[in-house]
This record gives structure tokens, sequence and C-alpha cells, in this order.
């Protein structure tokens, strides 16, 4: 079955099969994408209920949908739950919960399968203290401080790994320190080990992304420039794989990412290297030997075995075993507009497959975990225990007898959302709302989901012309309610309809009304020069778009 997205955006222009893209601000040596070029810009100037540059898109089967994104706004912050330049993500393969380097506030975030917020921890993580804290909604969080005492993080070159072994411990990267730190699953600091330097169970100094893996044996791997060295779960050192041999395409290059599947194998990327390579723990190549990508970032698998990557920090690409391409370059799997800097999947709580996870970030601005696929079995992992949320609401269409009104509502994964509205021509909230529809409640959509979706639209019927209207949206679920939303108001045009016009197929809806036959006119660039169009990007690199009603 197809899964249909509605945007508001155009359509991007495709260059053999990839995107079109520039004004690349550059980080490292490659470096995450966070701009792209202005090619052309649409306005329109539209009423009585047109849409902008609407494209109905189908993802391809095999593609997960959107099940939630945390936070839901998306927005950077050190608040709980929220994250400011965060560079890595891990999952728990026996609880869903998902763990993420939150860079910029010197703390790991934890969250759960339905992406509500957990914990985090760090120095000084609840009131400032100097010291270790675990902090959560209770309690509050802020950002912590950085340094190298015991369970806190110096990250100032970025990324350095986050993996969470088969017994819940997670381990964290922190380069800057030359160490890797182990924790509890719920946070508690255990232990640390390394040191700088070039010999065994030393780091190397390096700007490194996903270099920390654990294999199913509890085997800790960290990569960096030219090896990939082994240790035990108590820190200490096992081994080293050099990169020489059938490694030899590794070596002499800055690593960039390491991860392990079920059967124990390793799979890393280095820079300039335009493939995934897959090899045994004593440094040989296992078949297929290598997914060949030409910019792969970030590795994880789902429970068929599935290896997914993202291509050049902008979108998710899916190999199969045996490196067949199953979701390719340039399809736009996982493509948010920010860079992807962080992927994982699981299939614990009874999911049905897999869940793929992405962590995005622009920064101080944007940064998000996105969620694709099935939903957790709640008899397993119940969902948060929420009411629905009602965003926003407006008058789509207005005559001088009726109206249609809709609203956008947050259903918190509770399928059974409902609602109704309440108008008249009082204010709701000095009790003039006193009429309702429709009588029964209707479903919102029945989907498990953590996103805004639009209402049908509810018709308000037998209204007087000249006369405003106030209106609200009341909806409730197993997760809570009744919850009432904020109040709006309409006016219905007045009586005067004009019997014919010579341009009548262009007096739609409210420019039915207009006097002297006059009608609403949608205006675009005069000459494209036969040039694609491209949706507008603002200064931080998110989409310039619209959607809503211009009646109110």
């Amino acid at each position: 079955m197809l899964d249909y997205r509605i945007s508001t955006r155009l359509v991007l222009a495709r260059n053999h099969g990839r995107r079109s893209f520039a004004g690349e601000i550059m980080h490292g040596e490659e470096g995450a994408l966070f701009g792209r070029r202005v090619v052309a810009g649409i306005l329109a100037l539209c009423l009585g209920g047109c849409v902008l540059g609407v494209v109905q898109t189908a993802l391809a089967d095999g593609e997960p949908s959107l099940f939630w994104r945390s936070p839901v706004d998306g927005q950077s912050g050190e608040e709980a739950g929220r994250m400011v330049s965060p560079s890595g993500l891990a999952v728990d393969p026996a609880t869903g919960n998902l763990y993420v380097t939150d860079q910029g506030n010197s703390r790991v975030v934890e969250f759960n399968a339905w992406g509500e917020f957990i914990r985090a921890w760090g120095w000084g993580v609840t009131d400032g203290a100097n010291g270790f804290q675990i902090c959560s909604s209770a309690t509050g969080c802020q950002a912590g401080t950085s340094g190298a005492g015991p369970g806190q993080f110096d990250r100032k070159l970025g990324g350095g790994g986050i993996a969470v072994a088969p017994d819940g411990s997670v381990y964290v990267g922190d380069p800057d320190n030359f160490r890797v730190e182990k924790f509890s699953s719920s946070g508690s600091f255990l232990l640390e080990f390394g040191e700088e330097g070039m010999g065994p169970g030393q780091f190397k100094p390096g700007t490194y992304l996903d270099n920390l893996t654990v294999g199913p044996d509890g085997t800790v791997y960290l990569g960096e420039k030219n090896r990939i060295q082994a240790f035990e779960p108590d820190g200490s050192f096992k081994e080293e794989i050099l990169f020489e041999g059938e490694l030899e395409a590794l070596k002499d290059r800055e690593f960039r990412d390491l991860a392990s599947d079920e059967d124990g194998n390793l799979y890393a990327t280095v820079v300039g290297l335009g493939e995934i390579v897959k090899f045994d723990s004593t440094g040989r190549r296992v078949a297929p030997g290598s997914f060949p990508l030409e910019k792969p970032r970030n590795i994880t698998f789902d429970k068929k075995g599935n290896l997914y990557t993202t291509e050049n920090f902008q979108e998710i690409v899916e190999f199969d075993k045996d490196a067949n391409l199953l979701i390719a370059p340039g399809d736009g799997f996982g493509d948010v507009d920010l860079s992807l800097v962080g992927l994982a999947a699981s299939g614990a709580c009874g999911i049905e497959g897999s869940d793929i996870f992405s962590l995005a970030s622009n920064g101080v601005v944007s940064s998000f975990v996105t969620a694709f696929g099935p939903p957790p079995d709640p008899a397993i992992c119940p969902p948060p225990v929420k009411p629905p949320t009602i965003i926003r609401l407006f008058a789509a269409v207005v005559t001088p007898a009726s109206a249609i009104v809709k609203a956008e509502i947050n259903p918190h994964f509770w399928p059974d959302t409902i609602y109704h509205v309440e108008y008249g021509t009082g204010k709701c909230s000095e009790g003039g709302c006193t009429s309702r529809e429709p009588v029964a409640d209707l479903l919102l959509s029945g989907e498990v989901v953590d996103k805004t979706i639009t209402t049908e639209g509810v018709t308000l019927s037998g209204l007087q012309p000249g006369t405003e209207y106030h209106f609200r949206f009341i909806a409730e679920s197993g997760g809570g309610g009744p919850v009432v939303g904020s109040e709006k108001s309409f006016t219905t045009s007045r009586e005067g309809l004009i019997a014919h016009c010579p341009n009548d197929a262009y007096r739609a809806g409210p420019a039915a009304f207009l006097a002297d036959c006059r009608a609403y006119e949608m205006v675009s660039p005069v000459d494209k020069g036969g040039g694609e169009i491209f949706t507008l990007f603002n200064s931080l690199n998110e989409r310039s778009s619209l959607n809503q009603s211009s009646i109110t």
C-alpha cells in the first residue's frame, strides 16, 4: 500500500537522480550540509481557499512512513527533551529507548520508543551544580557544563560516538578527553577508559562521527585513523584491527563511522572512500565486502539485516544484505532539510518490522529525532498518557448562510481521538457558543502518530448573512480530555451574489461576492526562462512555506 504525504512544497529539480544544491557550510574535511542555493521563488496571492504549490508524493513500497518527531516543533534548546547540536544516536535493542549525545548541552538525552523524553545526564544538568546529575521533566533540565570529570563531556571537536551494549549499558565517546565513558541504562556513571596516545588502549586526536559500536558479545570497538581498537566491557584493552591487507582501502584516511551487526561483523567508513566496508573481527572482508555509496554517513541495521545509511548527511539509503539498493539515493527518504547526524533502528516493543530513527540538526536553531515505521505494541510499551492538542483552527469557506471550519489536532498516538465544534453569535468563553456540529463526534484519523493532522471540514449551516460567529473545537481520546481549543470568529458574507459574469470560472468561493465581476488572481513569476522551480529556503535552511486558509 502506498502512503501519501501532502506537502505545500514545490518539486525540487533533479540532476541525474540527485538533488541540486549549493551554498554549503563545511564542517571538517567534508562536512554537513546546512544551506542550499535559492534558485527561484514564488510569491502567490490567493484568497478563497486556494492552495499554493500542493504536491502529492507517494512513498514507494518499503519506505517506512513518518511515525513521530521529538520535540514536535523541532526547535533546539536546553529544556527537558530538547537538544543543541546533537551528534550521535543509539538505541537499546531490548527496550527501544533512544540515547542522543547532546553535544551543545554537554549531556546525554534519553527518549522512549514513543519519542517521549525520559531523562538527561551530565554535570549540572538539574541546577548547575559542579557535579554529575540526572534530570527529568519533573526536575527540569538545563545545559550541562563541559569538562573532564566523571560523567562529564567535552566534545569541542564533535562526534565521538554513542553505543548501547546487549546488557543495556551506554558507552559514550568523549574524544577531547581521549576516553570512553560507560553508564547504566538509567544514566548512572560506571567507569571510563582511555588516554591520549598512539599505543594500545590510547586514543589519537581527531574529529570523529559515530566511531563507537558494541558487538553482540559485549566487545566495545572504537575506530580511529589506521585502526580499530577492541575493549572488554570493563574497559580493558583486548586487541586492535589494523588497516592493512584486505582493509588497505581504509588506511591513511580520516575515520568516520563504525557499526556492528548481530553476527559480530563490523562496518566502517572513512573520508574520501565511496563505500561502506564490511569485515570480521580479524580484519578479513566478509561478503559482499562493501556497499558502494558516494558519501555514506551513519550505519544501522533492521531486524532483517538490511543496512541503512545516510548519503552526505541528507537522506537515508537502504541496502539488503547483498548490497542491493532498496531505497536509492535521490529518493529523498528521511530528508528533513537539515543535516542528518545520527541513525538507529529498532525492533523492540513488539514492533511489526523495524523502526528507523534519524537525528537531524542545523545547530542551535533546530534539532530533533524523527521515527519512521510502525508503532510499538501498546500492550508491551504503552503510549504516553496525554490528551490531544488542538494546534490551530480556521474557517476554510464562508458564504452568507454557511461556513466550513477546520482545525489542526495532534492525537499524541491515540487513534481513538474524536472532535466536534461549538459555535454561536456570542463569545464561546462567555457561553455564546450554544450550537454544536456534528451531533456525533468525528474520528480524527485512526492513525497512531504524534503529528499534527488537519481535520475534515465541519459544515456550519443555517447561518445569517453579514453576521459574526464564534467557534471552537473540542477533542478527547483515551489519553485524556475533553480538551477545549481556543476560539476564533468569522463573519458570513452579505447577500448580493451577482447572477452572471463572463469570468464565472474564476469567481469561486468568496470571489463570487466581489462587486463588478471582479475575481482574485494568483500571482507568479512572469518569465521563468524555462528554468526549474525550487522551493524557497530561508537562512536557517528551512523551507519557507505557508499552509493555511486566507479567510481567517
